[in-house]
């Protein structure tokens, strides 16, 4: 746990005990949401304000195998509880791609930051979905064994395209 001062964490410390590639994914999610913040404040709008839900919805498939551990994996309940949730929420990070689609609706800010600030939560996103599928490959290795990562991936993207014509109608 992270020592504290005068009842606060302190969270340079929480920062500095990560990976790079884990203080390069929070750096980038304080940028994008540095961004929408400055533009909350010039235009007094909260349009783009569903982006850091949508960011949120990204993180699940990347914090679930982050926080599996061993006990969990070796126990096939458990293990199939926790891929079976990252399964369900796996598609949220490649699904704010989509919010691309909002450029352009609303003019008191130059389009260009528009779409640098969603095109950062949805890079956001789409680099935590593939850390994801990577960081779950490694955990089903540890429980299955498997040697060929095609028979991971394979079934995760039929899964995905299935899950999107399901709700693709809605």
């Amino acid at each position: 746990m992270a020592k504290t001062f005068g009842g606060k964490i302190n969270l340079l410390r929480v920062y500095l005990k990560n990976n790079e590639l884990e203080r390069s994914i929070i750096l980038s999610c304080l940028f994008s949401c540095l961004m929408i913040t400055a533009r909350i404040l010039y235009t007094g709008q909260l349009l783009f304000i569903f982006l850091l839900w949508n960011l949120f919805l990204a993180y699940l498939p990347y914090a679930i195998p982050l926080l599996l551990t061993q006990q969990w994996i070796k126990d096939k309940v458990k293990f199939a509880a926790a891929f079976t949730c990252w399964i369900i929420v796996l598609p949220n990070s490649f699904y704010i791609i989509t919010d691309l689609f909002h450029l352009g609706i609303n003019n008191d800010v130059p389009l260009w930051f528009d779409l640098a600030l969603i095109f950062s939560f949805a890079w956001n996103g789409l680099v935590m979905g593939v850390l994801s599928i990577w960081e779950m490959e490694k955990r089903l290795t540890l429980h299955r064994k498997i040697s060929n990562e095609w028979l991971f991936i394979f079934p995760v993207k039929c899964i995905r395209h299935l899950y999107r014509q399901v709700f693709a109608f809605q």
